[in-house]
């Protein structure tokens, strides 16, 4: 992996309620995750 960028937001979701967004971009290819995705997913950081 060479370049990456992470980014979270807050966002109104499609009911009104707050929903956490977060978009990483990983060597060109962004990915867009929502609160519901993130509940299955854990991040940790890598130790350098």
């Amino acid at each position: 992996m060479e370049g990456h960028k992470t980014a979270s937001e807050d966002a109104a979701g499609v009911d009104g309620r707050a929903e956490i967004r977060v978009t990483m971009e990983i060597d060109g290819r962004r990915l867009v995750y929502t609160g519901a995705d993130l509940d299955s997913i854990s991040f940790s950081p890598l130790d350098r």
